[in-house]
């Protein structure tokens, strides 16, 4: 498994990049800012991203969902009763 923390945003909060180090298949957790960022840890890993998942729905975990899509065309997934 490889696990990244990454601080991003001026909160310091933290968004997190998961992947399988057989596939090279990754996720983005709570890709709140600096998507950029998210995404040169995804290649310098050699990580092929597929999922966007977010913990909850505040701004501040969710404000880079749409441009990592768009970006990458990852699957944003949340629990069913949170709401955007």
């Amino acid at each position: 498994m490889i696990f990244r923390q990454v601080a991003v945003g001026t909160f310091q909060n933290f968004a997190y990049v998961i992947g399988d180090e057989r596939t090279r298949v990754a996720a983005i957790v709570d890709p709140a800012w600096e998507v950029d960022k998210l995404l040169k840890t995804c290649a310098d890993l050699d990580l092929k991203l597929k999922y966007v998942i977010n913990t909850h729905s505040h701004h501040d975990h969710v404000e880079g969902n749409e441009l990592v899509a768009q970006r990458t065309g990852a699957k944003i997934i949340m629990h069913e009763k949170s709401s955007l």
